[in-house]
Order: structure tokens, then sequence, then C-alpha cells
């Protein structure tokens, strides 16, 4: 199993000295492990999978001769053995702090980070561009028959449609191209793409740079002319490719799709619409839908082999009943895949619910009241299965009216302080039971913030009898 075991900061702007264990179960099943950081809002989650993404990208543009002397990263693995393979960033927020590559970072990763939030720049986000990546996704997925399979499992558990259609149309400025293309020669067709570049440029507008190619390469201009031609029938302005989930499983891909796929991609044609389930239009979906698919599609055509995976925030939008599957399906996802260590940030009581018990630690970020500090520390146990209530108070710090667990805590340090047996076990409950109690600032003449007080003076007391 591949995995981070620790991170560590040294000075950071943030983070400060501090280490964070991101496994701490010895024995795990199966190869893949995935990690839940959760915190409130200002303890800096986001920033700490930025960082991450930043380490491994750093490393592989240096080939592991570059380091940040902010941060290091453990993972017990053979130095021989390259880990991760891929570099995944997921997110649905505009704002997301993770790494956006221009054209030329692009070139240069080599495919090695791909980042799947909705940014399509590096300050702003187009539907176009969005729509183009969903089906580059969809043909890789639906390409694969274990993929699929997988997907459309996926798709069923969450209660989405089985049948995705994307609508294509001629690009402007490049209709020439498609005009009885059958009958053109390779002189006529090279007279076209000239005077089609020259066109662009008078009108102050970017050639596709397919194009541009094709004035010089006769290869690239057969090539481009033949998956027209099967692509586009003579007298054909607009085409179609439906993906039918069930249809494919049996037959595999629709008739000219990675035809398709490679002129989408060339800037050739334009997808002007997707929709999912029939009549059901990509401008129709809610952001709750919208934001499932895209994740869903994206993460199932980019997974792979050794890839470590970060996603931030990933309840945004959805219902509460998607957020109660989410962690359940992710499992699934990855469960086809071999050494796979996923980090998720959250905020959510009900991602946290259906974290897998046996390949999962819950990381719990926080800041110190008095001096600003954030800090890390781990979970015991697993919090699936506990009730809400007990979530919000025990992990969030969150308290609601009647809160039992708020009071099972009060109760319990109450009657160690009463009646005290010095073991370590004593002790570490006493320790996390304080820790909960004392995230609540009162005021100083309340009797509960009192009790609060002298709970962290016994603590410290039976804590320095130890040593």
């Amino acid at each position: 199993m591949s995995y981070i075991k620790t991170i560590n900061f040294s000075a950071h702007a943030i983070f400060n000295n501090s280490e964070v264990r991101l496994k701490n179960k010895r024995r795990t099943e199966g190869s893949n492990f995935i990690t839940l950081l959760i915190g409130e809002n200002g303890t800096g989650k986001s920033e700490f999978l930025k960082e991450i993404v930043e380490y491994f990208r750093l490393r592989e543009q240096s080939k592991g001769k570059a380091i940040n002397k902010f941060i290091r990263i453990d993972t017990p693995i053979d130095k021989n053995t390259k880990w991760p393979e891929k570099l995944i960033a997921s997110s649905f927020s505009l704002n997301d702090k993770f790494p956006f590559l221009n054209k030329d970072a692009e070139e240069k990763n080599k495919g090695f980070y791909r980042y799947l939030g909705i940014r399509t720049a590096s300050n702003n986000a187009f539907t176009g561009k969005m729509r183009d990546e969903l089906f580059h996704c969809m043909v890789k997925i639906c390409a694969n028959p274990s993929r699929l399979r997988i997907f459309k499992e996926i798709i069923n558990d969450f209660g989405l449609p089985l049948n995705y259609k994307f609508d294509f149309s001629q690009s402007r400025g490049v209709e020439e191209l498609f005009e009885n293309s059958r009958q053109k020669s390779v002189v006529t067709l090279s007279t076209i793409v000239k005077d089609m570049v020259d066109s662009f440029k008078i009108s102050n507008r970017f050639a596709p740079s397919t194009l541009i190619k094709m004035q010089d390469n006769v290869i690239l201009k057969n090539d481009v002319l033949r998956k027209i031609n099967k692509t586009f029938k003579d007298t054909e302005k607009n085409i179609s490719i439906n993906f039918d989930l069930d249809e494919m499983l049996k037959a595999g891909l629709p008739k000219n799709a990675h035809e398709v796929d490679y002129v989408l991609k060339s800037r050739l044609i334009t997808l002007t619409d997707f929709s999912p389930g029939g009549n059901i239009k990509f401008q129709h979906l809610s952001s709750g839908q919208f934001h499932l698919l895209k994740s869903i599609i994206t993460l199932m055509a980019e997974l792979e082999n050794s890839s470590l995976i970060l996603i931030d925030e990933p309840e945004i939008s959805l219902h509460p009943s998607w957020q109660i599957n989410y962690m359940s399906v992710l499992n699934k996802m990855i469960s086809q895949f071999n050494n796979c260590h996923v980090v998720v940030a959250t905020h959510s009581h009900l991602i946290v619910t259906t974290l897998p018990l046996k390949n999962s630690d819950v990381i719990v970020a926080r800041k110190n009241k008095i001096n600003g500090q954030i800090f890390f520390s781990s979970l015991d146990g697993s919090p699936s299965g506990w009730s809400a209530d007990m979530i919000l108070y025990s992990v969030f710090g969150v308290l609601n009216k009647n809160n039992q667990s708020f009071d099972y805590d009060v109760k319990f340090v109450a009657s160690s302080m009463s009646n005290w047996t010095q073991t370590s076990e004593n002790i570490k409950k006493l320790r996390e039971a304080v820790l909960r109690l004392s995230q609540y600032k009162l005021p100083d003449a309340d009797p509960l913030s009192k009790f609060i007080v002298q709970s962290e003076i016994f603590l410290s007391k039976v804590e320095n009898e130890t040593l």
C-alpha cells in the first residue's frame, strides 16, 4: 500500500511548526486508503490540500531535486518506486486554492497533475469548456468496460440518468472544411486551409492550432479529413452522440465517438448542448446535479493506479441523501485501482457518517482560541454510525440544544474529578472530554465556565503526576 504517512510543516505561514499524521491505522484492508480532514472555517483545510499539491508538483517538475523548505512529506515507500504516479485535485468551489495550469504549464506537466475543479481559467469558469471536458471524460470511461460498469453502478446509486446526449455543430470559420469533404483533393484542401487561416487573422481571431498545423502537414490534413468524413455527412451541419450506459455495456462506444472526440479537441467543431436523461438540458440542471455529475464523471475518467486524490468540500450544493452516500461511492470508485490515497476536506457531518471503517482515518483541524495557532489531531475510532448530535459535538465542536454527548462529557469529567483512578486510559478519556468542553467560550459568571476551568486544572494535575 502507498500513502502519505505524515506531513511536517516548518516555519510555515499558516501551520507554523506542526506534524500531521494522515494514516494512523496499523492494519487496513485493501490497497487504498482514505483520510478525512475536518474542521471549522479558518482552520486551513483548503490551504493544507494546496500545499500537498504544490509539494508533489515541485518534486515531479524538478525530478526530486528541488525542496520546499516549509514542508516535508513522508511516504513509507521504497525510494526507487515512484508515487504518486498521478496527482488529482477536485473541487466545486470557484475559490478553491488548487493550482490551475495554463497551456504552457500543461505541456510541461505531461499528465501528472489533473485539476478537476470548475475553473476553466485561472480565475473564472466557462460552461462551454466544462461541457467539452464532460464529453472527453465520457469517451474515456465508456471505452473501458470495467470503468463503465462501476460508473453505471455509481450513477444508479445516486438515482441519476443512464442516458447522456451531446450535440455538436461545425465551428464558426471552418465550415468550408466540411462542405463536400469527400470530393476534396489534397491541393484543394491546402488552399481552403490557407484561406481559412488568413480569414481568422483578418478578423483578429485565433485560428484552431490544428488548422494552422494542417498547412504544412499532409499526413495531418488527410487524418483530419478522414475523421470529418466519418463523423459528418456532406449535408450535415449538426450531429449528436448518445451515451446509453446499458447499450454500451453490450455494444461498446457509440459509432465515431473517438473521431468526434478528436475533432472537438482540435476545435473544428463545437459542443452546443449536453442533455443528461433525455429532455433535461445542461442549463436546466440544478447546481447539486451538475456538481455530482461533474465530480463522478471526471474522477471516474482520471483515476489510475498509484494516484493521490485531493477533494475539497465535496458536500457543496449536494442534497443530504447524496452527502450520506458520497464516501461509500468514493470508496467504490477507488476499489478498482491499487495504491491510491484519497484526502477529503469537509464540513459535513453527513459525509463523515459513511466513512469506510477498515481503510480510513479522521484528522481534526482546530484553531487555538487564545493564540490563533492551527493544530491537528487524530480522531480515535471511526465516526461511522454516530448520531448527528454526537458528530456535531465531538468532531465539529458544534453544541446544539439537549446534546446528549455534551451532557455525557460534563458528567464524566465531574465523576472523574470526584472519584479519580490514575490509569493511562482514564487520562486519555479525560483529556479528550476536557478538550471538547474547552472549545466553548462562556460568560465568566456562568457556573459551567468555572467548571471547565476547574476541569482543565485537574487535567493538568493528573498529567503532571504521570511524569
